[in-house]
């Protein structure tokens, strides 16, 4: 860094962080002084007419890019294969039953916004880690 020139330096494209920063990017919020990522849904307004290609958009609306959160998007994933089965269309209209299950599934996620996950470990001096995988081999996940 001591050899790149003051002189290219530009006061334009410098970060300066408060401590109610946060940096959003790829989906995710990360707030420097705790450093911790966040995910943030917004609102989220049910449409007038529930298809599968608005339960699809409403699934790719939650951008998860270094994998953290596919256990609670699995479920999601699942409802929108059993429409598969169900030989719908992109724009039919869905019933009612389905309709409620999809509000219920999405009005699960508002508990999104109070996941925080911390973006390093650090372990002191010499230390025996031990990881555990968790998963769920159900047919329905």
């Amino acid at each position: 860094m001591s050899r790149i020139p003051t002189d290219t330096d530009d006061a334009t494209y410098r970060l300066s962080l408060t401590d109610q920063d946060t940096v959003n990017t790829l989906g995710l919020s990360w707030q420097p002084s705790t450093d911790t990522f966040h995910f943030s849904l917004g609102t989220w307004n049910p449409p007038a007419h529930m298809t599968k290609r608005s339960l699809l958009a409403d699934i790719n609306r939650i951008f998860d890019p270094i994998g953290l959160i596919p256990p609670i998007l699995i479920k999601r994933k699942i409802f929108l294969q059993q429409l598969w089965l169900l030989k719908l269309s992109w724009d039919s209209i869905l019933s009612g039953d389905l309709q409620a299950r999809w509000i219920n599934f999405y009005s699960s996620l508002k508990s999104l916004d109070k996941l925080s996950i911390s973006r390093k470990v650090i372990i002191d001096g010499e230390s025996t880690i031990t990881l555990h995988g968790f998963c769920d081999t159900s047919q329905a996940a």
